[in-house]
């Protein structure tokens, strides 16, 4: 969601994008865009879309479920924005996600075929999505070996590249209990402590991914510790104002490297 706002201060400056990669929800969100939607139609489906009630539409509590989410519920989801004869290769913006094979190990880079197909595979949250799976391969969420694709793009292109980073910040002041509370949910310990463990480990590998792939220019929007990849998604307008803010403050930045 804070991606939402970035976008949408981009569009305010007039400040041009000539590609866009996305892993994980950024996929998602980089998609509506570069497909053509105007930020505030995005804005407007974040927002409608984003209730409890609609969330738990998309859960599956079946014994043998493979993730709370199954994909074709939330393909049906996505039909409702995208249709589903798209492929990436029709996009405005030319884009890309990422995501990782859960056989070999590998990063797959997703930037041709079915559009809704790499939105399953990109944003397939080990535990949380169920894996996306075709012709003898099965895909995961990107985020398990680049949650943050620079590298990518360092490939594609030798313009600017700005890249936003909204994992949650962890440090040792962090309540391990906000990350995973939620008042109409309970959540087991266990459960907790993976999570948290997977916080840090992405935190790691971001920040090494960051050493060796430097953007241009960084921006991290200040998510408070108690939104998560479990809880938080009914708080759309604060995650989207704090995209705004980050962008807005690093306006100068922006206008520096368009020069």
């Amino acid at each position: 969601m804070a991606h939402v706002g970035v976008l949408k201060v981009l569009d305010e400056f007039q400040i041009p994008i000539s590609s866009i990669c996305g892993c994980s929800m950024g996929g998602l969100v980089a998609s509506l865009f570069a497909m053509g939607l105007q930020i505030s139609e995005i804005e407007r489906i974040a927002r409608k879309y984003s209730s409890t009630r609609e969330m738990m539409k998309l859960v599956d509590l079946t014994p043998h479920r493979k993730g709370f989410i199954i994909s074709q519920r939330l393909r049906g989801f996505l039909s409702r924005f995208i249709d589903d004869r798209v492929n990436m290769e029709d996009s405005k913006i030319p884009l890309c996600m990422n995501a990782v094979n859960l056989r070999t190990g590998d990063e797959v880079i997703l930037d041709r075929g079915n559009l809704i197909d790499a939105i399953l595979a990109t944003t397939a949250v080990p535990g949380i999505f169920s894996p996306f799976e075709s012709d003898n391969i099965t895909l995961a969420d990107g985020g398990v070996v680049n949650n943050l694709p620079i590298s990518i793009m360092r490939n594609r292109t030798e313009n600017p590249i700005v890249a936003v980073d909204v994992h949650q910040s962890f440090s040792k002041n962090t309540n391990r209990n906000n990350a995973t509370s939620n008042p109409l949910i309970v959540v087991p310990e266990f459960v907790r402590e993976y999570y948290l463990a997977e916080l840090i480990r992405t935190k790691k590998l971001t920040e090494l991914q960051l050493q060796q792939n430097p953007p241009d220019l960084l921006l991290i929007p200040d998510i408070d510790p108690s939104i998560s990849t479990f809880f938080g998604f009914q708080r759309v307008s604060e995650l989207i104002t704090a995209g705004e803010k980050v962008t807005r403050d690093k306006k100068n930045d922006l206008l520096m490297l368009i020069e």
